[in-house]
């Protein structure tokens, strides 16, 4: 029995904590950077190839050169200092307040988006007649054609924030914080994760930190937040439709960029983590590209054809690689829950205290989102009656603002992207069917039925 399965099964029993835990902790964080420097690779390669095929750089730009020289320190150098660690730590922060801000302008348009859409005729509609008890039949049968209670509530969701709204402020106010009291019990950080959501959906925003990211964007957002949709000609709302699809495609190019750019930042976060106990002889395929990588940015004259052909020759050498290293996760990672659940406090008392935070980083890194709150690791405590109260007496607040600033049909798009934002409600399909049904049915125009249907109609299409 190797000291790596000898010290698993240790943990599992509880025995031999003082051999087991640093034993088990130097041999997960091997694992980790050789899971990290690979995907390190293959990502690094791909940010490189996406950035090149773009005429210029739309965003990022500036933290992209602190990455190629972060990577060059840490993967060419072999500079694992706390220094880097704290460097690639601020670009990730960066990075991840670019990219909310991004999301949260989307977000924002795309309510925009929402209304006007319900305001505008649609030629493709034209002498179509629709019988809202038939379209809601259909909607119903979409949606239940699952019987996975997931993939049922995920499309009811959808569903309903495309549909309009017609409740007024106390109703809303009633789901809302019935939505909150179901975490009573939970976990601080699931509370987090849902307060985060509801305030996208519902554009209540850091609007001094998106102004100063995105200038120009802030300036839309006060135009169409200001905008009278309900005063507006057919001209004017034509027009601005144009500007709001732009808007969008611009907010969202930011977010992909974001995407591809934290997709690198994690992997190099998790390398400089672990990078004393990195294997180098076997990652060497790994650095080798990274190394490829890292000077084809500064090289000029390199051609993405030259690159490909580089790339696809290491990596037809690390294919079935990554599996492998996926399969010892598993078993390590679920060591590593057992050590978080049960002897935390023999962790925390202990020297490997700061060794074990990394570890925990990394399975974060790892297992959540790409932009996952890494403070995560300090909301480890349990959602009491006052952390909903709060909850609830803020977000009211807020929402009460929000719907003061914006024209009423702004405020009932609002409505309906938080309601689809949150857990389901319903208790039976004949709740959800009623609630289809009457949505439909209260179309204040044919402008605003064929808008909702045909939303409805792609997404059930997809």
């Amino acid at each position: 029995m190797s000291k790596r399965t000898s010290a698993m099964s240790d943990i599992k029993k509880g025995k031999n904590l003082e051999r087991s835990l640093p034993v088990f902790a130097k041999d997960l964080s091997a694992v980790y950077g050789s899971s990290a420097i690979l995907n390190l690779s293959m990502n690094y390669a791909n940010y490189y190839v996406n950035t090149k095929e773009k005429e210029i750089d739309r965003s990022f730009t500036g933290i992209g050169e602190k990455i190629n020289s972060l990577i060059k320190s840490a993967i060419v150098e072999e500079n694992y200092s706390e220094e880097n660690i704290e460097e690639i730590e601020k670009i990730r922060e960066e990075v991840k307040a670019g990219v909310d801000a991004a999301t949260a302008y989307l977000s924002a348009f795309e309510n925009f988006n929402y209304v006007l859409s319900r305001k505008l005729s649609n030629k493709e509609y034209d002498g179509k007649e629709f019988d809202t008890d038939e379209e809601a039949r259909k909607i119903l049968a979409y949606i239940f054609e699952d019987d996975d209670n997931i993939a049922i509530n995920s499309k009811i969701q959808r569903i309903i924030s495309e549909l309009p709204i017609r409740y007024t402020k106390g109703k809303f106010f009633d789901i809302i914080e019935s939505s909150v009291d179901r975490y009573t019990g939970a976990e601080k950080k699931a509370l987090k994760a849902f307060a985060y959501m509801v305030r996208q959906a519902g554009m209540i925003y850091d609007l001094d930190k998106m102004q100063k990211l995105y200038p120009e964007l802030a300036d839309e957002f006060e135009y169409f937040k200001n905008f009278e949709f309900d005063k507006a000609t057919k001209k004017q709302l034509l027009t601005e439709s144009v500007k709001l699809n732009s808007i969008i495609a611009r907010c969202s190019e930011l977010t992909d960029d974001g995407i591809l750019i934290m997709e690198v930042v994690n992997d190099l976060y998790a390398v400089l983590l672990n990078g004393k106990n990195l294997d180098k002889e076997a990652a060497k395929l790994e650095i080798e590209m990274i190394k490829f990588t890292n000077e084809s940015f500064a090289n000029e004259d390199m051609s993405l054809e030259e690159f490909d052909v580089k790339m696809a020759e290491i990596f037809t050498k690390l294919e079935g690689k990554l599996e492998n290293i996926y399969e010892d996760l598993i078993g390590y990672e679920g060591i590593l829950f057992d050590v978080q659940n049960r002897f935390a406090r023999e962790v925390s008392e202990s020297v490997l205290k700061a060794q074990y935070e990394n570890l925990y980083k990394c399975s974060i890194l790892r297992q959540g989102s790409l932009f996952a709150d890494l403070s995560d690791l300090e909301d480890t405590g349990i959602v009491v009656v006052e952390d909903l109260d709060k909850l609830k007496d803020n977000l009211r607040t807020e929402f009460d603002r929000i719907f003061n600033e914006v024209d009423r049909s702004v405020r009932r798009g609002i409505m309906a992207q938080v309601i689809g934002s949150i857990p389901v409600y319903f208790e039976n399909r004949t709740e959800v069917m009623d609630y289809i049904r009457t949505s439909l049915t209260s179309c204040n125009s044919r402008e605003e039925l064929v808008g909702t249907m045909n939303a409805i109609t792609e997404i059930i299409c997809e």
